[in-house]
Order: C-alpha cells, then sequence, then structure tokens
C-alpha cells in the first residue's frame, strides 16, 4: 500500500526509537552543605572538601552541570564566566538606557555561548536569560 495519497512516500519519517538517559539533579543548596559537612564533620581542606562532594555526586549519578563547582563562601571572582556574566547582566538591567549599552552585554553572552555546554547550562541555571530577555523588553 502507497499510502493516503498514490505516489506519495513519506521520504524523512521513521519509526525509530531513540533513547534518552535521565539524570537525577541536586540544587545548589544541597552541593552547598555537601561540602560544608565535608569541611565541618570530616575535617577536610575546603579544596578538598569540595572534590570530594563532586565524586560523591557524580558517583551516584548526579548531573552537577548546573552546580557552580566552588568551596561555599569563596569569592565571587572565581565563579565560572557564565555565572559572573548572569550577576553583571540582572544588576545591569535596570541601568539600560540605549541600545548601545544592550549590543555589550549581549556580546559577553555570545562569548559564553561559544564556550563549553557547561557554560551555557550556568547561564541558564542564574537567571542570564530572564536577564537577557527583562534588558531587551525595557528598551
Amino acid at each position: 500500500m502507497g499510502g493516503l495519497r498514490p505516489g506519495f512516500v513519506a521520504g524523512g519519517a521513521k519509526d525509530e526509537k531513540v533513547n534518552s538517559t535521565l539524570y537525577a539533579r541536586i540544587s545548589q543548596e544541597t552541593f552547598d552543605e555537601a561540602v560544608k559537612e565535608n569541611i565541618e564533620d570530616l575535617d577536610m581542606a575546603p579544596d578538598e572538601a569540595l572534590e570530594d562532594a563532586v565524586e560523591q555526586f557524580t558517583s551516584q549519578g548526579i548531573n552537577l552541570s548546573n552546580i557552580v563547582r566552588r568551596v561555599p563562601g569563596a569569592s565571587a571572582e572565581d565563579d565560572p564566566a557564565a555565572v559572573r556574566l548572569a550577576r553583571a547582566l540582572a544588576a545591569c538591567v535596570e541601568g539600560l538606557e540605549d541600545e548601545e549599552s544592550e549590543e555589550l552585554l549581549y556580546g559577553g553572552g555570545r562569548e559564553v555561548q561559544r564556550g563549553p555546554a557547561e557554560a551555557t547550562t550556568l547561564a541558564g541555571a542564574t537567571s542570564a536569560v530572564d536577564s537577557l530577555v527583562s534588558g531587551s523588553l525595557a528598551l
């Protein structure tokens, strides 16, 4: 049988199953608490506590792509570029007055997009997208 219409062949339609991978995720607060526990309860050095928390969650199959991997209370300057950009965007959205300022902010966002996939995930998780949209609507 040729389908509903004579001569019509559904060229791209294939019924193939695609396996998707499910990941468990945790919140930034949960991750930070685990690092703090390692420091306080197990007397680990901050860097060692961070590394141990990453290893423990990863071994349990937890996807940490939405987590800023730093010791709680560490300097914000040590955060990934995507997180720093999100903070800068959020701070600047209220002060946007012209298209030139907006273009400078978008340029920084483009650089993050060209980086590793984890950077774009962090940008989304830290409300950078919301800040960009709000800034655009404000102009």
